[in-house]
């Protein structure tokens, strides 16, 4: 994750760009392949807080490094987040003309956040079913929520 030297070095220009290229990319996206998944290390923070989000079935993806399996991911990243980062995802939402009521809570935002705080790209959180996205949600709503 960035230091908060690259933080402050970071323009707006840096943002509306970061912003519109994972907003494009996640309207690119967008198909119907099914994945399976694979299991990462559980991860804790210093408070015993969880962030793995197991999911109800194994997913199947390649990176471009070779298919792994996911049955879990590690959200532990969120921990790591900078303002900068929370510019993005807004941006990202307003490129999307996505207005949200509660953006910790939408799926849009809460997938751009996982997004950030896993390295995986869009195409895998749009294979997961949704009652493993919303796993992913619940996780990020809760780390914001207690904020």
């Amino acid at each position: 994750m960035g230091s908060i030297a690259e933080a402050e070095d970071t323009t707006w220009k840096e943002v509306e760009e970061r912003a519109e290229l994972q907003a494009a990319a996640d309207a690119a996206a967008s198909g119907d392949r099914e994945y399976r998944a694979d299991r990462e290390e559980e991860a804790e923070d210093e408070g015993g807080e969880d962030y793995t989000v197991v999911f109800d079935r194994e997913y199947e993806f390649d990176n471009g490094d070779g298919i792994k399996m996911y049955k879990s991911i590690d959200l532990s990243g969120l921990l790591d987040l900078n303002t900068v980062d929370g510019e993005v995802f807004d941006r990202m939402l307003a490129k999307a003309r996505h207005e949200p009521a509660n953006k910790f809570k939408d799926t849009s935002y809460t997938k751009y956040v996982a997004m950030r705080v896993t390295g995986l790209p869009v195409e895998f959180f749009n294979r997961l079913s949704i009652r493993d996205m919303w796993k992913v949600t619940a996780v990020i709503y809760v780390f914001f929520l207690r904020g």
